[in-house]
Formats: C-alpha cells, structure tokens, sequence
C-alpha cells in the first residue's frame, strides 16, 4: 500500500498554529515538531521564513489543481486515500486544509512599520552590495472602499489567491468531497444492504460505507418568540433522519436536531453554529412539552411507531438543545412508511439485504 498524502492526523485532530508542516520526497505531507522559540526569534529580526513553507503551497496549490481538474497523478491516490477514511473523518481534513490556506494567506503579510524596517535593511543590503531579501506570499490582500456604505467610509478585506480551498457552503461542495465521497462501484459490490429505489439505494449505501453521516428524509421547523421579552423570531429545526450504526450493522431512524451537530463540528469557525440566548432559554422551559415537541410516525405492516422529539436546552451557558429523538431500528425486509405529524407520506421504502 502506497503511504498516505496526508498523515493520519489530519483526518483525527484539528492541528494547532504551532504545528509545522513539510513535504517529503515522495510528496507526502509531514508534521514537524514546534519550531523552537530562539528559532522563531531568529527568523523574525532575519526576515526569513519557514524553509519549508513554499514547498507546502505547491503541493497543496498541485492537489487542489488536480482534484479540481479530475485528472493527474495523484489524484486516483488521493480520491482512493478520502474515500477510505469516510465522512466524518474527511470533515476533519477539510477543517485541517481551510487552516493551513489561511496560514498560507499570512505568509509574508507585514505590518506598517515591519514593512518600513523591510526597506530599510534592503536599502542598507544593496548599499554593501548584498542581494535584496525577498519575501514570497501567497495571496494578495488589500481593504478597498464599500461604496454601497451611505454613512461613510466603510473599507473591506479583499483576498485574492493562487488558489482556492474554501469551507462547504450551503450546496457548495469542496472538490475534494466531491471527487472522493461519492459512491464508488465496489461500494455497491461490497455493501450488505440494497433498495429498490434507486435515490434511497444510493444514500443507504453511502450510510453503509460511512461515506455519509445521515440521509435526511424530511425537514420541518417551528417558531418561537416572546416579543415581551424582546425574543424575536427564533427556530428550532427538526430532521427526520436515517443513520447507520456501524457496531449493530443496522439502520436506524430518529429525529434529530442539525444545530445540535454544528455545534459539535470539527470546524474552528462555523457560521452555523446556533447557541440558544438565556431569554429563550426560559421562555422554552416555560412551555408545555406539546408546544416544543416536534414527532413522526412509522408504519410497519400493522404497527405504528411515533418518533417523539421533546426540545430540551441545557443547563450551563452556553445554552444548547438537545440532540433529538431516541432511534428506532429499521429492520430489513419490511417496508416502512414515513408521515409528518398531519399524516402526510413524506417516504416509503423497503430495505433489502443481499443473499
């Protein structure tokens, strides 16, 4: 088996600022230990920068091409590297690569009077006849006027790169996910399980082989507000979801609140992340639990099953709700059919396990 692009750490840990990153002969990414204090303290009075930064921003600057582009040597490596460790893992790498572009965008950015002390160590190199020390960056940053600001002078950021490597955004998928995370031919031979529909079939098998963490069936919301207590419009969010649970090896439906999951991401910066105020906090516990449950019903051959979500937040700051429901097992051979509270068939669909 070739050796991995990206170290395993990448896929488990969020790495820190500390942590140094190299490339090694064969192209693979490595993890330096911290550089030393005297080091740092050296590099900056010397205007040098890290040695192995460059070579960082072009096999990263390569890969992306690459992924991008669907096409170059290693991308069947990379696709193949991805897809083994699964979706949950892969978010990891994401945050990881987010990071280190944004470190990228810092290289060689300096301040005001760093700049005026630059030009005059130059000035002083060339008048000895030494060579200029030259600085690379890798992104051009520059703040422009916001003309559309009618109460005065509003500047703004303005990054441009080399290359990108942004966050998911809403439907925007990473290319990196895109290539890697979609379900591969031998994940159909491989997997126990089947459908006859074809769109259930895909995602229950992207369950199967963790290439998705859940296959959101339906998605409801409602609101709550106290304008007394200056409490607009707030919702809470409810998915009807199937999961995978990889120890029993069975399907698993539930009701689940997705803020809840942003919360708990691997990303270090994450405009989803929803936090319930104090006020509305109390507001909800004064409730009577009919107002803040939110259910669906299953039905199985005779029987009906009702999933039940009761929100609840908790105790200490900052306040969150709940995860959501208990699961109810999807068994394979059965046809299950799905309804909103108003008895409304959002889905149905029968589960089938292979001979």
């Amino acid at each position: 088996m070739t050796a991995q692009i990206f170290p395993e750490s990448f896929y488990t840990k969020l790495l820190s600022n500390k942590e140094r990153i190299s490339i090694s002969e064969n192209g693979k990414f490595e993890i330096l230990p911290p550089e030393s204090y005297f080091s740092r303290l050296n590099r900056f009075f010397t205007f040098q920068q890290d040695a192995n930064i460059d070579s960082v921003h072009s096999r990263f600057k390569s890969l992306v091409e690459q992924v991008t582009n669907k096409e170059g040597l290693d991308f069947p490596a990379l696709t193949d590297e991805i897809h083994s460790h699964g979706k949950s893992k892969y978010l990891f790498l994401e945050a990881n690569l987010c990071l280190l572009r944004e470190k990228l965008d810092r290289v060689g950015q300096l301040n005001y009077f760093s700049k005026l002390i630059f030009k005059i160590v130059n000035a002083v190199r060339h008048l000895f006849g030494f060579t200029p020390i030259e600085l690379k960056t890798y992104a051009d940053i520059s703040y422009e006027l916001d003309d559309d600001i009618p109460w005065g002078a509003q500047y703004y950021k303005r990054t441009e790169r080399e290359f990108r490597f942004d966050w998911d955004q809403g439907n925007l998928s990473n290319p990196f996910a895109q290539a890697s995370l979609e379900l591969f031919p031998k994940d159909e031979v491989a997997s126990r399980f089947t459908a006859k529909n074809e769109e259930v079939r895909i995602e229950l098998q992207k369950l199967e082989n963790q290439l998705n963490d859940f296959y959101v069936l339906h998605q409801i919301y409602k609101d709550y507000g106290d304008h007394k207590r200056g409490i607009g419009t707030q919702q809470i969010l409810a998915n009807l979801e199937v999961n995978f649970d990889q120890e029993q090896n069975c399907f698993l439906a539930a009701i689940h609140n997705p803020r809840w999951r942003a919360n708990h991401s691997p990303f270090p910066k994450q405009d989803g992340k929803k936090f319930v105020t104090r006020a509305f906090r109390a507001h909800l516990n004064e409730l009577p639990d009919e107002a803040k449950t939110f259910r669906f019903f299953v039905k199985v051959k005779d029987d009906e099953h009702e999933l039940k979500w009761v929100a609840k937040v908790s105790e200490c700051a900052p306040y969150q709700l709940d995860k959501g429901s208990e699961s109810l097992e999807l068994k394979p051979g059965f046809e299950y059919s799905f309804f909103d509270e108003d008895r409304n068939l959002i889905s149905s669909f029968t589960i089938i396990e292979k001979n």
